[in-house]
């Protein structure tokens, strides 16, 4: 479901930095983008900044999908939960992740990564 998608992050991540969720999204067959355009196709939403003085606490990111989602293009917007659910469920189809056994045999990812991943109850065991 990541593979050839086009994803842009915005907003602050709780379980890894910005640059090992970009490593996810081309691990998984996926394309970062920096900035939200007409191709873009998911948008992951992580906390936001709050700014006291700013009337409008959405990002530009957001602004700009909602922008573009109101002339007719589709940018799927997900928070960073869902983004890992979708990553999981990418893994599993992909056949790197025994659903029956959870068990994940991956490539070496981050270590908040496979936090992540026993979290939802996987063991694994990394190849190179």
């Amino acid at each position: 479901m990541i593979k050839h998608n086009k994803i842009v992050f915005t907003g602050k991540l709780d379980s890894m930095s910005r640059k090992q969720a970009h490593a996810l999204v081309i691990a998984l067959g996926g394309e970062v983008q920096d900035f939200v355009s007409k191709t873009t196709t998911l948008l992951v939403v992580g906390k936001k900044n709050i700014d006291l003085f700013e009337e409008d606490s959405r990002s530009i990111k957001i602004k700009k999908a909602e922008e573009l989602n109101s002339i007719g293009h589709n940018i799927h917007r997900i928070s960073e939960k869902e983004f890992y659910n979708i990553a999981i469920l990418t893994l599993m189809k992909s056949n790197k992740i025994d659903s029956t056994k959870k068990l994940l045999i991956i490539k070496p990812f981050s270590r908040v990564f496979l936090r992540v991943m026993t979290i939802y109850g996987f063991n694994y065991i990394p190849f190179y």
